[in-house]
């Protein structure tokens, strides 16, 4: 029976009980509960991290082997769900269905978006190979002999003390934000969901010979800034960046560093969009390049040793932990989880794939895109008064003759761990 201590980060998101949204596959056909659940049992083959408990000892929370089956129940989409304990097998995730949907959630100690995909992308497979499909490539499989490297530690696995990162310009801190700049009654938070048409951000990306994540992270800004309502201060992007692609990894353990993008209000708000959209590739770049990747990697191996020698604690890291991530600043969470490529030949069995948060009176503002369809999807969680965030994202939208449509989402019920 395996067992393996979570890094510094995994703890702190272990000791707060933070949860990742709730991510949903839509198919064509209704699901079959049955074939749904036989469709997890064998992902799990591929995915041994997932068959897993959380357990803490001495002082500091584990990943513990576990030989129970999971628990795939029919739900509905207003239910409340709390997992993690005896009535899921104790599993620390989720997978429900309602309709055509299978839904997802977990705690954020376990994975991140880019292990969330790689999971269902699996259950989907199987699910869709019990159904009779036939797929002629191998998405959503592991070859065999690379299973156990799901299972990495990859900052472990990549760091080197010898290597020292390349500087990076210093913006500054992001502006602080008034209390009164956020809603504190829950019944007045809602989640939104903007979809932008495709070919129009490619337009404007291959205007500024840029990206498309550039062109959104353009837009998120000025909204910010026009939020805010100030001529001067850093708006900060926190950029949840995946080594998975720069070490060729396939651990779906969390495997995220999140550095950000600057955008200083008085140097940057009266630049042309191309030009904006030109500085963030520059950061970009910096912010992408191996050598800093290695440097994370050396940063958490150090934070999680200096943890382990002191355990007791842990509870003052993870309340400290907590506070930053939810202090008042112009500080926004933007991701892409998906593009147009991503689920390749499986897409012709969907309708859709979706990041859905749950309406939280949080400081912390999180926006993340999925490409499906001809559509980047953008699910946004904040709890800005009277929505002010949502309205100038569709404001500078429109004056960027970006197309889009805009719906307030009935969210799924709240899913936890108990």
């Amino acid at each position: 029976m395996y067992k393996y201590t979570l890094n510094y980060t995994e703890q702190m998101y272990a000791a707060t009980k933070a949860i990742l949204p709730c991510f949903t596959v839509t198919l064509k056909e209704e699901i079959d509960g049955n074939t749904l659940a036989e469709a997890v049992q064998r992902a799990l083959s591929y995915h041994p991290h997932f068959k897993t408990q959380l357990i803490k000892e001495d002082g500091l929370f584990k990943l513990v082997e576990n030989e129970r089956k999971p628990i795939v129940k029919e739900s509905a989409w207003s239910d409340e769900i709390r997992y993690g304990g005896e009535d899921y097998n104790f599993f620390p995730w989720v997978i429900t269905y309602t309709g055509k949907q299978i839904v997802f959630s977990a705690y954020h100690c376990l994975t991140d978006g880019g292990g969330t995909l790689c999971f269902l992308f699996a259950v989907t497979r199987q699910y869709l190979e019990l159904l009779g499909v036939k797929f002629e490539t191998e998405i959503g499989l592991v070859a065999p002999e690379n299973v156990e490297r799901t299972m990495d530690n990859m900052f472990e696995v990549n760091a080197n003390p010898a290597v020292q990162g390349l500087p990076k310009p210093d913006f500054g801190e992001a502006a602080p934000l008034p209390p009164e700049f956020y809603e504190t009654d829950s019944a007045k938070i809602s989640t939104y969901r903007i979809s932008l048409k495709l070919p129009d951000v490619k337009k404007l990306s291959m205007e500024s010979e840029t990206s498309n994540f550039t062109v959104v992270a353009y837009v998120i800004a000025k909204a910010m800034e026009r939020a805010m309502g100030k001529n001067e201060g850093i708006v900060n992007i926190r950029i949840p960046v995946s080594l998975r692609g720069t070490f060729k990894s396939i651990s779906d353990r969390k495997s995220i560093i999140i550095p950000h993008l600057c955008y200083d209000i008085k140097l940057m708000g009266g630049l042309r969009r191309k030009m904006v959209e030109t500085i963030f590739k520059s950061q970009l770049f910096l912010l992408s390049d191996k050598v800093n990747a290695i440097e994370g990697c050396n940063q958490m191996v150090e934070s999680t040793q200096n943890l382990m020698a002191h355990p007791e604690k842990l509870d003052e890291m993870a309340k400290a932990f907590d506070e930053g991530c939810n202090a008042m600043n112009a500080g926004i969470s933007y991701s892409q989880a998906t593009n147009a490529h991503s689920f390749g030949e499986m897409a012709q069995y969907m309708e859709n794939y979706g990041a859905y948060h749950f309406p939280q009176c949080m400081r912390y503002m999180e926006i993340i895109g999925n490409t499906f369809g001809g559509w980047i999807n953008l699910s946004i969680s904040q709890s800005s008064k009277n929505d002010i965030l949502v309205k100038k994202i569709t404001e500078v939208l429109t004056e960027e003759a970006i197309r889009f449509e805009f719906e307030k989402m009935e969210t799924h019920g709240i899913m936890r761990p108990v």
